[in-house]
């Protein structure tokens, strides 16, 4: 596992490590506005090429996603604004050759990729793309690369409070394993690179029960 931090700087973003159960708590919250948004895998197909309902959104106020396991996920970020792009991307040929269409998701202040598994070259080659994307652009980043082989993301973004929940979850036991803690973050993700100024944090059973309790969402 690599660890790199970043020597850019950013203005920075609260990642939130929790439960099933708290994302699901969040999301139900995020579904009574109306400026939410949730976003599936995206991948082209030589007869379809419609980006329009899956894959991406621009300008995200509320957005999730689910199931992030070979894929390439993530969120750019601008200060005092709507995300500029959310995305979660299949690792297909197809998607690799077209990833120029959503070219502009660098024109940021900062950005937070995660998902791919090192084990399959096409979900590599994605990941890589879109790093190459960052480091072309000089874009100041937290990277999540490498995902161990049973794991999966689910990731929810609130740009108002500049915050993304992830649950970074074991999907092949009837109890799932998860990220809590830095050390597991570390046994589970084999690349990540934290931007000096976004801010990772693992709460507990109830500090995460009270902060998503406390949490609050325009309608």
């Amino acid at each position: 596992m690599q660890t790199v931090y970043s020597s850019n700087v950013s203005f920075g973003t609260n990642i939130y490590f929790i439960s099933r159960r708290g994302m699901a708590r969040i999301v139900k919250k995020m579904k009574k506005s109306p400026e939410y948004e949730q976003i599936d895998a995206w991948r082209i197909r030589p007869y379809n090429r419609d980006m329009s309902t899956l894959g991406y959104r621009t300008n995200c106020s509320l957005v999730s996603t689910y199931g992030v396991k070979s894929c390439s996920s993530g969120v750019s970020v601008k200060r005092g604004e709507n995300a500029p792009y959310f995305w979660h991307i299949e690792d297909t040929c197809n998607n690799i050759i077209h990833l120029k269409d959503i070219r502009g998701l660098t024109d940021c202040d900062n950005v937070i990729l995660f998902g791919s598994k090192t084990k399959y070259n096409l979900s590599k080659n994605l990941f890589k793309r879109f790093e190459s994307f960052i480091k072309k652009d000089n874009v100041p980043a937290t990277i999540l690369g490498g995902l161990s082989l049973h794991w999966q993301i689910d990731a929810a973004y609130i740009s108002k409070a500049d915050t993304l929940f992830l649950c970074v979850t074991e999907i092949t036991l009837s109890i799932p394993q998860r990220v809590d803690s830095m050390k597991k973050l570390k046994k589970v993700f084999e690349k990540i690179k934290i931007s000096p100024t976004d801010k990772l944090n693992f709460p507990n059973f109830w500090q995460e029960f009270f902060m998503i309790r406390r949490l609050k969402i325009e309608k």
